[in-house]
């Protein structure tokens, strides 16, 4: 027997802030997948859509939408990967429908077989980078789900200078890698 109600009357399930957590959790880990080997329509899955995407990208650049990235890695993944990424002290906040990702990292971008890693200032071994990555719960097109609408990504001070203000470094904070 019917209740009388129709689908329209039913109150709409939100997701916890768990359940939110978990998936801004997953479309960062995609997105950091998608480096190894500059997995183009792995990396498109992760952001916002059209021009709503930003970037302040490692090399320095500004990157003012997907398709500008899309660019980006069509040149560079010909030639390099970045196949480690080692993801340290990892952050996640959820407010509604805005969340931010925020961690360090020890990365390394390795030649392809013909490539090679282009001469720049980032250096040619294992390196420390800072990472932020602000999500809305709207992929750009006004459908509800997670996605990347910025991301910062440079390199961190050396490992053995002394941080201003305090007398220490990474190599002297207990949770160092």
């Amino acid at each position: 027997a019917s209740l009388g109600f129709q689908d329209s009357d039913m109150p709409v399930s939100q997701p916890t802030v768990e359940q939110d957590i978990a998936e801004v959790r997953r479309i960062h880990d995609e997105w950091w997948a998608s480096n190894a080997d500059f997995d183009i329509p792995r990396m498109r899955s992760c952001f916002a859509s059209g021009t709503k995407f930003l970037q302040y990208n490692l090399n320095g650049h500004t990157y003012r939408s997907v398709d500008e990235l899309t660019q980006l890695w069509e040149l560079i993944g010909q030639n390099y990967g970045i196949p480690e990424l080692e993801v340290i002290d990892m952050r996640i906040e959820v407010r509604g429908d805005m969340a931010w990702v925020s961690h360090e990292a020890l990365i390394r971008r390795v030649a392809k077989p013909g490539g090679q890693v282009p001469p720049s200032a980032l250096p040619s071994t294992t390196f420390r980078v800072r990472e932020t990555e602000v999500l809305l719960r709207d992929d750009g097109a006004g459908h509800p789900v997670w996605r990347i609408w910025h991301h910062h990504c440079s390199v961190h001070a050396p490992d053995d200078q002394v941080r201003t203000g305090f007398q220490d470094s990474v190599l002297t904070r207990s949770n160092a890698r």
